[in-house]
């Protein structure tokens, strides 16, 4: 047998302590990272904030992704605070460390749009995130995202993109061009911020009809200023009719249309995956301890998908909790899903020591890139119920005050076959 030479054995200890160096570093810069993200969350001031964007510029050893990670909290942490100029500071200094990113590019031409102050460069910058949201679609999927959840996510963002866009224009004046672009956001997005815009283009290029119709139908979904959007149909209700008589009963109607219309929605798209099997996964618990849904075969499984900013999922909870309790013992298994993100893990820990719900909670990433997606959540709380084979055979969508009962229901169902 050859003696393996000295040399060998000298590099490859060496590239050895070079690999542990590294992944210390990298543990390091993470930790690094984390401190400074806790710090900003924390911050109740903006000359804390502002202490922060120093400290950022200083941090010379994390990656071009941490850095943006930052400042987009500290850009949001200034929107909160009611510090809109140090918002639009900060988000520009992100762009110019990507310039080709499409939702810096959305987000900061949205909010000047919105305060109708740098027009121009609000023109060039939604624009060109919308040419980039079109390129993106011919772009390579996420790994375990369906080529079709992938167009429909990638279809909605374009949306939102071209509706920023066109929001612009209407804010410079330009009704007809913002027209047709806002008629294109809605056709890729049928979204009530949407709708609103497009009612007031149609009410400036004199269809007083469709502006009725669409600033109507965006009353019965979620807006940033309901109350202006209400004073704006009003308004032109009133031009159009001479008077306010009827428009509560063609709210009603509208409302009822919509709900009606989500319901069918809903029930197509729980046709795609109710029935089918439920996707395997392993994810940590907030001690990072691991948990593979495959492991629970035989049991009837619950998964809760939810998150501490959202109310309905605050209220869901204790019942998904009651149902736990009750039948544990007799072969269910409850796992709530987190969608904020591995950073908010003791925020996430605090609500669960005070919300008294005893079920596990599992990390499932990011809401919009994590396990969600896999499972086509497209609002929380969305609640799966999977039989003993690993078949998901119900899913709920939102806070019903008897989702308690319906799903001791369904629980007791499974458990006997």
């Amino acid at each position: 047998m050859n003696k393996i030479p000295k040399l060998f054995w000298i590099l490859t200890l060496s590239s050895l302590l070079a690999l542990a160096v590294l992944g210390l570093f990298i543990v390091k810069q993470g930790e690094m990272v984390m401190e400074q993200a806790n710090r900003i969350t924390g911050s109740g001031d903006a000359e804390s904030l502002n202490r922060a964007e120093g400290d950022i510029e200083k941090m010379r050893f994390i990656t071009r992704e941490q850095r943006l990670g930052l400042y987009n909290l500290l850009a949001g942490r200034f929107a909160q605070l009611g510090e809109p100029p140090s918002m639009y500071r900060i988000l520009e200094t992100a762009l110019k460390l990507d310039p080709e990113n499409a939702d810096l590019l959305n987000n900061i031409s949205y909010e000047w749009a919105k305060q109708g102050i740098n027009l121009d460069q609000a023109e060039e910058y939604s624009k060109k995130a919308a040419a980039l949201a079109e390129n993106k679609m011919s772009g390579r999927k996420p790994t375990g995202m369906s080529r079709e959840r992938w167009e429909d996510m990638v279809r909605r963002e374009r949306g939102n993109y071209l509706d920023t866009y066109g929001w612009v224009l209407y804010q410079k004046g330009k009704y007809n061009s913002a027209l047709r672009e806002l008629q294109k956001a809605f056709q890729l997005a049928e979204e009530p911020t949407i709708q609103y815009h497009l009612g007031l283009a149609l009410y400036r290029t004199g269809n007083l009809d469709g502006a009725v119709e669409n600033l109507a139908a965006s009353l019965s979904g979620r807006l940033e200023d309901p109350a202006k959007a209400r004073a704006d149909l009003e308004a032109i209700y009133k031009e159009r009719y001479k008077t306010l008589r009827g428009l509560d009963k063609m709210l009603q109607q509208v409302a009822e249309k919509a709900l009606a219309r989500q319901q069918a929605e809903d029930e197509a798209d729980a046709a795609k995956i109710v029935g089918r099997p439920a996707p395997d996964f392993s994810l940590p618990d907030l001690d990072d301890q691991p948990y593979r849904l495959s492991h629970f075969r035989d049991r009837v499984v619950i998964l809760d998908f939810w998150a501490t900013w959202c109310g309905p999922c605050k209220l869901a909870m204790p019942l998904v909790n009651k149902v736990h309790l009750e039948y544990q013992d007799k072969g269910l298994v409850v796992l709530g899903i987190n969608l904020e993100g591995r950073d908010k893990n003791q925020r996430v820990k605090k609500f669960i020591e005070g919300s008294g719900q005893q079920f596990v909670i599992l990390q499932g990433g990011m809401m919009g890139v994590g396990i969600d997606q896999v499972y086509g959540v497209t609002g929380i709380p969305t609640t799966f119920v999977i039989d003993k084979q690993g078949i998901i055979r119900y899913r709920h969508i939102g806070y019903r005050e008897n989702l308690d009962q319906m799903l001791a229901r369904e629980v007791e169902e499974l458990l006997k076959q």
